[in-house]
């Protein structure tokens, strides 16, 4: 046997070995076991001077290596909206302060974040907001209720009394829209 045969088993091994990881939501080992694999066949395609494997195998690396930076909370801050693997919660932002709207953890891969808090909207605050931002609300409001259906239908909801407070504070947005409809009309 060659030695690019026993290493394109041990890649083959290896990746076999990351599925069967991440099916078993064991991470960062299903993560680990992927860059290795992809490592070792991307040395299959350098003993065998087949590019096409080395191209694909090190855009695999770089996407799997920027989502693992992203699921651990380096990406926060540009994506606050973006959920975390290790927690399936959202992320406020990384190394910040503990205060009233939060609470700090730390995750698997060992970097401190805190875990924002969801903050109901009031009427006269929704009051004090121009109809592009009481629609940019909605807008945000339904995106949120669909995706804790979504959650919901999957049994991934951590907090069953946020779609409650997801509903109230969209009618509370539409009536607000329509006391200003219904304002600039009387005018």
């Amino acid at each position: 046997m060659k030695a690019v045969d026993v290493v394109k088993w041990v890649a083959i091994a290896v990746q076999l070995v990351g599925y069967g990881l991440a099916g078993l939501n064991i991470v960062p080992w299903n993560v680990f076991a992927f860059f290795i694999g992809i490592l070792l066949w991307f040395a299959v395609g350098v003993m065998w001077k087949d590019r096409a494997i080395m191209v694909v195998h090190v855009g695999a690396f770089v996407s799997l290596f920027a989502g693992y930076l992203n699921s651990c909370g380096t990406g926060a801050k540009a994506f606050p909206d973006r959920a975390c693997q290790h927690t399936k919660r959202s992320l406020y932002g990384p190394l910040l302060p503990m205060n009233s709207t939060g609470i700090r953890v730390t995750l698997a891969c060992g970097l401190p974040v805190m875990l924002k808090k969801e903050i109901t909207m009031n009427a006269s605050d929704l009051r004090d907001k121009s109809v592009d931002q009481l629609k940019e609300e909605l807008s945000n409001l339904k995106k949120e209720s669909f995706n804790l259906r979504f959650q919901s239908a999957t049994g991934q909801m951590e907090n069953t009394a946020r779609v409650r407070e997801v509903k109230r504070t969209t009618a509370r947005v539409l009536t607000i829209l329509n006391e200003k409809a219904a304002a600039a009309a009387a005018e």
